[in-house]
């Protein structure tokens, strides 16, 4: 048995070292308590992350008690601790992170993407680049999927944004914009620029690249970018 406060258990280790010495497969471990029969806790971990944490993270609670070792009690532990993560990244309050280049703006948006199905989500930013609020624009299957401009610039407009930074994924794994991708990225950045706010950039990802659909366009920071509405 492993005495009070050895480092090698994953819960001793999160109070002796921190949450940043522990690997992803300890942390699961901790949500998950206990292993299953046959099969010990941070095996049990390793298995769910098989595919990598994107997917865990995204994973249903239906889809959770579909894997091995993984019962209802588990499947919610696992589901509320991402629920938790996702809604942290917007809670009223915290500090607002500056999304002030592309690799930001893919580090965000790979938190949130599904992984089996096509999704369109939006970040809008204030003046500073910095996050406002993100939100899920359109969701499809593993086709394409678009959206009105009225969808992506009627919260912009709400929440006073200055500017949005658009992504989508490609479930099936390739990054490369397809003429639908390029026709709604410029059909809404002229939408933007008469509404004077800024379409900063349209990224496809993948779960390991991604492509700029505006890369040419620099992003401007450190002043405010909303620009009165042009009159007719």
């Amino acid at each position: 048995m492993a005495r009070r406060g050895d480092p090698s258990r994953p819960r001793e280790r999160l109070f002796a070292k921190g949450a940043a010495a522990l690997g992803e497969r300890e942390l699961v471990a901790i949500l998950l308590r206990t292993g299953s029969p046959g099969l010990p806790v941070l095996a049990l971990a390793d298995q769910l992350l098989a595919d990598g944490l994107d997917r865990l993270f995204w994973s249903s609670p239906q889809e959770l008690v579909r894997r091995p070792g993984i019962g209802p009690a588990k499947a919610a532990s696992l589901w509320a601790a991402f629920e938790l993560g996702r809604r942290a990244q917007t809670a009223p309050g915290l500090p607002r992170p500056r999304v002030n280049s592309i690799e930001a703006a893919v580090q965000i948006f790979r938190s949130q993407l599904a992984p089996d199905r096509e999704e369109l989500r939006a970040l809008y930013l204030d003046g500073g680049l910095r996050l406002v609020d993100q939100r899920l624009i359109s969701q499809g299957g593993r086709g394409w999927t678009s959206a009105e401009p009225q969808d992506v610039f009627g919260p912009a407009l709400r929440l006073g944004a200055s500017a949005v930074i658009l992504a989508h994924n490609h479930p099936g794994g390739d990054a490369v914009a397809s003429w639908q991708d390029r026709a709604a990225t410029e059909r809404l950045r002229q939408a933007g620029e008469l509404l004077g706010v800024d379409l900063l950039d349209h990224l496809v990802i993948t779960l390991a690249e991604h492509t700029s659909l505006l890369a040419a366009r620099p992003w401007r920071s450190g002043r405010s970018q909303r620009k009165e509405p042009r009159r007719r």
